[in-house]
């Protein structure tokens, strides 16, 4: 059984400016994208435990074809999964960023 996702503000802030990033790059990447961040938290759904611990509690998980990961706080008890923040791989989260949007 798949857990519930839950998206944050600041998460969809996030994929919001990486799609239009790659939009003003070339009209339908930011589409594809989207389409893989997408997958991305399927697979999270289906497989939370899966991916490795990055602070604490919330995990992260690589978006296919993109330099991107998916953090995210799995919560067992209610089988929820929150997902904080997409963050270009190359920018480096604080964990005061990760944490102040649990």
């Amino acid at each position: 059984m798949e857990f519930s996702t839950v998206l944050t503000n600041a998460a969809v802030t996030d994929l919001h400016a990486a799609v239009a990033y790659y939009n003003d790059k070339l009209p339908g990447l930011g589409l594809r994208m989207f389409n893989e961040t997408d997958k991305a938290i399927s697979r999270i759904s289906a497989q939370p435990l899966s991916f490795s611990r990055r602070f604490e509690e919330v995990r992260a998980c690589k978006v296919a074809n993109f330099p991107y990961l998916v953090f995210y706080f799995p919560d067992v008890n209610t089988r929820t999964i929150t997902i904080l923040r997409i963050f270009n791989e190359w920018q480096q989260p604080v964990h005061k960023e990760i944490a102040t949007t649990k």
